[in-house]
């Protein structure tokens, strides 16, 4: 019987027909352990914040909580956008640091070239001395020779 009358009460739908539903679930809670150790329900009260609370205190801190809440995912949102801002512009910034070294390490390459291929002829600029130098020793020692 019980469960029809909630069910009818689920499908109306009305605000008067929850506050039913909770007084029906309240007194099946009556006999629990629960109940039984911190006594009957109050009527006006919320169980389990405090003293003093009531239902409509608890409902109108729920609405400047959502008042904080609204305000501080606003925050969130601001700072999430600022941080998506400063990672664009560090992405940018790595991307002209790798453009930077990438012209310099080929400036690199270019000068070391150069400076091999001035090595190569000052090596062969050497071995024609050392080769002419050779050749005036032989030179040389040929005329002491005939001249001896």
């Amino acid at each position: 019987m019980e469960a029809l009358e909630r069910e009818a009460l689920e499908e109306n739908g009305s605000d008067n027909d929850i506050s039913i539903l909770q007084v029906t679930s309240r007194d099946q809670h009556n006999g629990d352990k629960y109940s039984k150790i911190m006594g009957a329900e109050k009527p006006g009260r919320v169980c389990g914040v405090g003293s003093g609370i009531g239902v409509t205190k608890l409902k109108g801190a729920s609405s400047s909580n959502a008042d904080q809440n609204n305000e501080e995912n606003a925050a969130l949102r601001e700072e999430i956008k600022k941080l998506k801002e400063n990672q664009v512009d560090m992405q940018n910034n790595i991307q002209e640091e790798r453009l930077r070294m990438e012209t310099t390490v080929d400036d690199m390459k270019k000068a070391n070239e150069e400076a091999f291929s001035r090595y190569q002829v000052h090596r062969v600029l050497i071995l024609q001395i050392l080769y002419h130098t050779r050749q005036c020793f032989f030179a040389l020692e040929l005329y002491f020779i005939m001249v001896a």
